[in-house]
């Protein structure tokens, strides 16, 4: 189990078993902080009642370190293991994890209660999987180490394939295998020696924490906000960038990853290393961009492009890298830029957790929009409307209107039979909440199902119980594409090669000083993330920061038509199709559509191919 996660640790390894109860503690290490054996894992408190297994990094252990001193606890090395356990020791489990600020996922062994403990940090930067497989309990931070366990029995979750198929990754709780599930952000599960059932609880959870900070709100001017958000920011990034490794930084040359760069930078350790990646087609490569912010603040910059080669290599091993199913379409960009800048650094900080904690989606104004204009008009009439819409598929539309002639009047006003399948999902939403579902929707996944799963709510789903609908959103991102999209796809691409990613805008603190602010703070005129505008134009100029910046996008229709067309045709035959579950002339009847260029469709048909691709490579 643990030799099959060695890239996520290939330092060092370890493995603790108590054979009288039957339990097993294994880890692999990637030595960022202590490098010597005193960081070893799995490690054992100093009066031995303790055994933990951690995987992550606690940015303020220091403190920590020096506020257990003082209560009579001594250190042999300077992990943040070490200061963990004592922290166990002292303030027992449930109270100590509030304490750490930082990505964590840890299994821990009480071998005086004879209680396992499972935890997750705040926001779910690092993965932890668990479940009754046979008659063992397995965990681990990614499925492929529970299916090396005999007993584990696999096959496939309808749910989670329907859900898979409509977000593009597998929401937690749930994970691709029956009986396998994700432990939540901010969650602590603990399991007796006498009991069947894991205890879960949850320690910290946005839906509690947004309305709590909103409600506190933050009491002084802008001018103020934007300087007590630049001294939490200073010190996220200045913890962030700890390490007795070499450090560096993805740049986009967007407002997030430029602000943590800045920031960074102005530490003055020297020019900070940092990494983008370009595309040839227009329209998406901003590697020029980032260039530009790179070349003002300082840093020593490099930049790859990527080829068709480095694309036609990287695809077949996604399946690989991604061992349960997972179809963000900037996942291979992502992957490649992690593998190129692991060459010069082992640790990089990133612009993640700018959109979900500051309004940066689009989606947080135009649902919003769109709900003001559509409540006027009485479910009762929509809902039937909606209805007609969705009964036609997509393909029947795309076809339709070319055998008509009037493919150039559809193109022009980008009316394709995906726009129009969200469109019906919008329309017949009867609140806010079913505007926002519509509109992170990759398609309807009935419309692909030979037997679409029935039953069981979409994890995903998140009742409004917010006055203002833009933090609302916020916070229904923040508890599950962010954890279950996002965060996924860097932890993923970045353990792959043994390099570790931190977001420093990621840091609870900074997340609930973001939710006590003023809307008005945080946006204006349709745009978010004003006040982080405002703080990184102290060290840009207005013309780096206020460009057009369309976010992390790949040219994806192309490739498919390119350098990923064979690949694609190879997975897209129809008894791979039938035997995975599809409907096979749905599937190419878009495949054909989107080949001959009359529409852009690789938006639905990623995914699909994505778990084609899965169910090839582990069977």
């Amino acid at each position: 189990m643990t030799d099959s996660i060695v890239h996520r640790g290939p330092d060092d390894e370890g493995v603790w078993t108590d054979l009288i109860m039957g339990l097993g503690l294994g880890f692999r290490r990637l030595a960022i902080l202590e490098l010597s054996p005193l960081g070893h894992q799995p490690m054992a408190s100093a009066e031995g009642r303790f055994v933990l297994v951690f995987n992550g990094e606690i940015y303020n252990h220091n403190e920590l370190r020096t506020q257990l001193r003082a209560l009579g606890h001594g250190f042999r090395g300077l992990s943040d293991t070490e200061v963990i356990l004592a922290a166990f020791e002292q303030w027992g489990v449930e109270a100590a994890v509030p304490r750490f600020w930082g990505m964590f996922a840890f299994s821990l062994w009480d071998r005086r209660e004879h209680r396992l403990w499972l935890g997750r940090d705040r926001l779910g930067k690092k993965p932890l999987y668990y479940g009754w497989q046979g008659g063992s309990f397995l965990f681990g931070s990614e499925l492929r180490a529970l299916r090396c366990h005999p007993d584990f029995q696999g096959g496939v979750d309808p749910a989670a394939l329907r859900l898979f198929l409509l977000h593009a990754c597998v929401p937690s709780p749930l994970s691709i295998h029956p009986g396998v599930s994700q432990l939540a952000p901010g969650s602590l599960l603990s399991l007796g020696e006498a009991e069947t059932a894991p205890h879960c609880q949850r320690y910290w959870d946005p839906a509690l924490q947004m309305p709590t900070c909103a409600a506190q709100g933050f009491r002084g001017n802008e001018a103020e906000a934007e300087e007590a958000l630049l001294v939490l920011l200073r010190s996220a990034v200045a913890m962030r960038s700890k390490a007795d490794v070499p450090v560096g930084a993805f740049l986009s040359g967007g407002i997030d990853s430029s602000l943590v760069t800045a920031l960074l930078q102005e530490k003055g350790a020297g020019k900070v290393q940092t990494f983008t990646i370009g595309f040839g087609e227009a329209g998406y490569d901003e590697a020029g961009h980032a260039a530009k912010v790179a070349r003002h603040l300082g840093t020593e910059h490099a930049a790859v492009n990527l080829s068709s080669r480095e694309i036609l290599d990287g695809v077949p091993l996604l399946a690989t890298i991604y061992d349960e199913p997972f179809a963000d379409i900037s996942q291979l960009p992502t992957y490649l830029l992690c593998a190129w800048a692991r060459k010069e650094v082992i640790v990089a900080l990133s612009g993640d957790g700018g959109d979900e904690g500051f309004l940066g989606y689009w989606r947080a104004f135009a649902a919003a929009r769109i709900w003001g204009r559509l409540q006027r008009v009485p479910l009762a009439f929509r809902a039937p409307a909606a209805a007609m819409m969705r009964a036609f598929p997509p393909a029947i539309w795309d076809s339709a209107t070319s055998a008509m002639g009037l493919g150039s009047f559809t193109a022009r006003y980008r009316l394709s039979g995906a726009r129009l399948a969200k469109a019906a999902a919008v329309l017949g939403a009867p609140d806010l909440e079913g505007i926002h579902q519509g509109l992170l929707a990759h398609g309807d996944p009935d419309h692909w199902l030979v037997e679409p799963a029935s039953g069981g709510e979409d994890p995903w789903s998140v009742p409004m119980d917010m006055a203002d609908p833009a933090f609302w959103m916020a916070c229904k991102d923040a508890r599950t594409y962010l954890p279950d999209d996002v965060l996924v796809k860097v932890d993923r691409a970045s353990m792959a090669v043994s390099l570790e990613m931190r977001a420093p805008l990621l840091d609870h603190r900074v997340m609930e000083f973001a939710w006590s602010l003023p809307a008005d703070f945080m946006a204006g005129h349709g745009q978010g993330k004003r006040i982080l505008r405002n703080i990184l134009k102290r060290y840009l100029p207005d013309s780096l920061v206020d460009g057009p910046k369309h976010g992390f996008e790949v040219p994806l229709g192309d490739w498919l038509r390119g350098p990923l067309r064979d690949w694609a045709e190879a997975l897209l035959n129809s008894t791979r199709l039938i035997e995975s579950g599809f409907k096979a002339r749905p599937v190419l009847a878009q495949w054909q559509i989107h080949l001959a260029g009359r529409r852009d469709r690789s938006e639905a048909l990623w995914p699909v191919l994505v778990y084609l691709q899965w169910r090839e490579a582990w069977g």
